[in-house]
């Protein structure tokens, strides 16, 4: 990057939060975050052609969130991706799985389909891994634990790194 570059990243950042002209506070936080990404981007992507604005913002959400925990969304997402992936059979399975949703290689306009990945590892996990605890404490914490994971960032990553 040039000093220019990092010229017009600065004003984009300055311009970004006067234009949503929001206090720091904990509720605002992502959306100033999201306008300084958002203007960090176009600035990076006006001057390269080249320039993989989702890439950028799928790894600016990741590494721009306050909830960061060991590069994830959060302990939840870290738990379950680490989970399945230091454990032999469910990574050769969750690999297996990867297959039916990454992107033609004999397409170039072709994407993976994100969505769909993280929706089936999202019933993967609890059709398979998740133990029927039937109405108790431990059932309603372990719905709630999961229902934090985010599903999407686990099926990017994998697909991106596979």
């Amino acid at each position: 990057m040039t000093q220019r570059d990092f010229q017009a990243i600065a004003r984009a950042i300055y311009q970004s939060r006067l234009l949503v002209g929001l206090p720091f506070g904990e509720s605002d936080e992502d959306q100033q975050w999201t306008a300084v990404r958002d203007a960090v981007a176009d600035v990076l992507a006006a001057s390269n052609p080249r320039f993989d604005r989702a890439r950028f913002v799928r790894r600016a959400r990741r590494e721009g969130s306050d909830m960061d925990y060991n590069g994830w969304t959060n302990y939840e997402t870290w738990a379950v991706a680490l989970w399945i992936d230091n454990d032999e059979d469910s990574y050769r399975e969750r690999q297996e799985l990867a297959r039916q949703f990454e992107r033609d290689e004999d397409d170039p306009d072709s994407e993976a389909d994100v969505a769909g990945y993280a929706d089936a590892i999202k019933e993967w996990v609890e059709r398979d891994m998740v133990p029927d605890l039937g109405a108790s404490l431990a059932s309603d914490l372990l719905g709630a634990a999961l229902s934090e994971v985010n599903w999407r960032e686990i099926a990017e990553s994998w697909l991106e790194h596979d």
